[in-house]
């Protein structure tokens, strides 16, 4: 009885501490375009005024990345994420062809 409780715990710990591990493979930092280098350095050059915090500029890196996930899901939706329904003829109206 205690081995199986031990077991499952151990089961447990490995599938908490594997999630996380597996969360950041997607977003390496050699992956990021010229452009999105030189805003992350732009970033970082601010954190060190008075007017941003290193906190505020870590948050600000998230939300872009999470605008870059957001195009990519949408490429391969394939479109943005309200699209207008195909028109048709009124409720009760005969057809076009009649």
């Amino acid at each position: 009885m205690k081995i199986s409780w031990t077991l499952s715990v151990a089961a447990i710990a490995l599938v908490v501490g594997a999630f996380p591990a597996f969360a950041q493979t997607g977003s390496s930092p050699g992956a990021q375009s010229k452009e999105r280098q030189k805003l992350d350095r732009k970033i970082n050059a601010a954190t060190m005024t008075p007017f941003m915090t290193p906190h505020q500029g870590n948050s600000l890196k998230k939300s872009l990345d999470a605008g870059e996930r957001m195009k990519e899901d949408e490429k391969l939706t394939g479109g943005g994420p309200f699209q207008p329904a195909p028109q048709q003829g009124a409720p009760g109206a005969p057809p076009a062809g009649e």
